[in-house]
């Protein structure tokens, strides 16, 4: 039986056990239904990302809410919504106050990236990935298959608590997910889950999706004063019904049987055992704790042949076939809160965590890298710190507080940070008008960069480099941020909030990457109430972000072999430095009210909503050398800028009616509009195949379609009733 008509079934089985009560409302509920008819016109998918609407037609979505109490200590809620759609949901909870509850539900939620996407292989979603053609596929999209980049998630389960041996408790709970479908996910230089590139070679795969993830979870505890405690262990295995992806690569000319194999993700299993607890201790202190362990483990048999840029594929050698992962995590968390004076309140906390890979480390030769092999990722992380608030005086309050975190990680160019975080807040609530908050935060921080040993006339073009970059992730930095909230209500029913923020990073030691980044948010937002006639609203909020970063153009073999160096050494047309100041502008401005037009029968409700970013990016090449022409275009310093960098507006407009007929009975209806534009540089010109004109082995790109134009206008009408009784 599916879950969704089991929870159904079940509420039916105790409603008609109730009825004989309706008279001391012991049963409450309200049944709604809201007719949907929405006029897309544009990218459909885009529009029902995580809905389901069908466009040009009339959709009922019904709900259903159910309350039931037999003044007894017994109780049973359910709650129903969208039934029958992909986003409808079911929720029952229900049980004996003091003794035990219980709970069981169903959701479903899809996720549409792009309908009527194209490819020449005959079955995308399945996979195996093929064509019927002799040596190249197909390079003409107009006679391609269609195919849709969407998922279906259906999460379902339940749980039961037990109160009823007082002071202990027990919970358990377990469920299935499950996600099907058509993804797409774009892959690095040597492929990936959804586009596969080699040697500058790429296409798009429609990759497949049937997922499955169990999970069972399990608590028993103890709480009394001055201690509580509790021991929990959570279970999880996932898997996958397809861990390859069998594709026959279009580049190559080999026979149509060979097929490459792409690993897709692994079936893999994941525990974790912890206990929680605190205890209250004199001078009004607390001690909390918890303690963790986990545990994740997965198992795969690697590939056996790659392409090269070979015609043929390439064999691979390993010490082990099978490749077996294993990471254990250690979390220990401790924090002390005290308030041993009417005047100061503090905290005291430390976090410890550890992870240990325990994976295969193989090693690998595929002809041309010999003895290559895996590098296992593992780190161990420390925070600790202090905080204290002093009250000053009345409405008055200073929070100081200082933290330390460490980490320490296997990774080649950063291995470890040590960040010092220095932070103070005021707060003053000293008059009945106005609430006031300013804050501030400095944070050092330093980083260990193991720089490769350079042996001039043998280190690879990447080992120069490597020198001189700092990856903001990791680099050492001075970062500076503060903020002001300032809360205004200076009559009944009027409530304004103005904030600012900003934010600094300094990367003092980075030579190539981002040198420097700063950040600007603030905004405004009021309402006001006047309760009998009408409520209205409005915000205003924007943000600024801008990055500058320096980087290298660097030929090894044209630069001289006496200076390597990437930033001293030659500036011409094959060896440069280049710099991009990027910036990204994002507001969000509303405004709605609730107008009672005939109070307590007829409310209007109306609403508007506009989004909207708009970014840039400044390129700058430091030598005209690197100014050249090429297809008769000129390259300059001007031309080279990007100003559609990931541009997108969205604007939203409803007005609904509600009329009471009575207050059981209520009719709704009402238009909304919403528009949603899309624009950026990597989609201008969009071609399924490159170059343009190119044929055979000439093209050097197959794409599907994906993400290509997501720009799309709507117009819906809604209408509908609810019941309450």
């Amino acid at each position: 039986m599916r879950p969704r008509l089991l929870i159904l079934f079940v509420v039916l089985t105790l409603v008609p056990l109730s009825v004989s009560f309706a008279e001391e409302k012991n049963l409450t509920g309200e049944v709604s239904v809201t007719g949907v008819l929405p006029y897309i016109d544009g990218n459909k998918a885009t529009f029902n990302e995580y809905r389901d609407y069908k466009s040009n037609v009339i959709s009922p979505f019904a709900g259903l809410l159910l309350n039931y109490d037999n003044k007894k200590g017994y109780f049973f809620d359910f709650n129903a919504s969208d039934i029958g759609y992909q986003t409808q949901e079911y929720l029952l909870e229900g049980g004996k106050y003091g003794s035990f509850k219980y709970r069981l539900f169903y959701n479903e939620l899809p996720h549409n990236v792009t309908w009527d996407a194209r490819t020449f292989y005959t079955t995308p979603g399945d996979s195996t990935l093929t064509y019927p053609q002799a040596i190249f596929p197909n390079q003409d999209p107009n006679q391609w298959g269609g195919f849709d980049y969407k998922t279906l998630r259906k999460t379902y389960g339940g749980g039961v608590d037990f109160t009823v041996v007082k002071p202990f408790f027990a919970s358990f709970d377990g469920g299935r997910q499950t996600k099907e479908g058509t993804s797409y996910k774009q892959g690095g230089a040597e492929g990936g889950e959804g586009a596969r590139a080699t040697f500058g070679l790429a296409t798009e795969l429609p990759e497949p999706i049937n997922y499955t993830t169990d999970y069972l979870k399990a608590e028993i505890g103890y709480g009394k004063q001055p201690f509580f405690g509790a021991l929990s262990y959570y279970y999880q295995k996932f898997s996958n019904d397809d861990p390859y992806l069998f594709v026959r690569n279009p580049f190559f000319t080999v026979p149509g049987s060979f097929m490459e194999q792409i690993p897709l993700p692994p079936s893999n299993n994941y525990q974790q055992a912890a206990f929680a607890g605190n205890m209250k201790l004199p001078w009004n202190s607390k001690a909390n704790v918890k303690l963790a362990y986990s545990m994740a483990e997965s198992s795969k048999h690697l590939v056996t042949s790659i392409f090269e840029g070979s015609t043929t594929p390439v064999p691979i050698t390993y010490s082990d076939n099978t490749f077996n992962g294993k990471l254990d995590t250690q979390n220990y968390q401790f924090v002390l809160t005290s308030a041993p004076f009417r005047f100061v309140d503090g905290k005291l906390y430390y976090q410890y965590y550890k992870t240990n890979n325990k994976s295969d480390e193989i090693s690998i030769d595929d002809g041309s890298n010999p003895l290559w092999h895996n590098h296992l990722f593992e780190y161990e992380k420390q925070n600790y710190g202090a905080e204290l608030d002093w009250r000053l005086m009345k409405g008055l309050h200073l929070m100081t507080a200082y933290g330390h975190n460490y980490i320490d990680r296997k990774r080649e160019d950063i291995p470890k940070n040590n960040d010092d975080i220095y932070r103070a807040e005021v707060k003053f609530t000293g008059i009945d008008i106005a609430t006031l908050k300013v804050g501030y935060q400095y944070m050092v921080r330093a980083a260990d960069h193991d720089i490769p040993t350079l042996t001039l006339g043998t280190q690879q073009e990447a080992d120069i480099i490597e020198q001189f970059v700092r990856r903001y992730d990791a680099a050492a930095k001075n970062q500076y941020a503060w903020k002001v909230d300032l809360q205004l209500y200076p009559v009944e029913n009027l409530n304004f909030n103005i904030m600012y923020k900003y934010i600094r990073n300094d990367y003092k030691d980075t030579t190539l990457g981002i040198t420097n980044d700063k950040r600007n948010f603030w905004g405004v937002s009021g309402d006001y109430a006047w309760t009998k006639w009408f409520k209205t609203y409005g915000y205003f909020d924007w943000d600024q972000e801008d990055w500058e970063q320096e980087e290298r153009r660097y030929n090894p073999a044209s630069a001289p072999p006496s200076n390597p160096n990437p930033v001293a050494g030659p500036q011409n047309s094959t060896n440069f430095n280049w710099t991009v100041d990027q910036r990204d502008k994002n507001y969000d401005w509303g405004v709605g009210a609730d107008i009672y037009a005939i109070p307590k029968k007829l409310t209007v409700r109306v609403g508007y909503d506009y989004v909207r970013s708009n970014g840039n990016a400044d390129f700058t090449y430091l030598t005209s050398a690197a100014l050249t022409t090429s297809g008769g275009v000129t390259r300059t310093n001007e031309n080279m800028d990007i100003s559609n960098w990931d541009d997108y507006r969205k604007e939203c407009f409803f007005i609904k009616f509600i009329y009471a007929v009575t207050p059981a009975l209520t009719f709704t209806t009402g238009y909304a509009y919403e528009s949603y534009k899309y624009n950026d540089a990597q989609f201008d010109g969009y071609r399924y195949v490159m170059p343009a004109g190119a044929t055979g082995a000439a093209v050097n790109t197959y794409l599907t379609g994906a993400y290509a134009d997501s720009s799309y206008k709507a117009n819906i009408v809604f209408f509908g009733a609810a019941y309450k009784f």
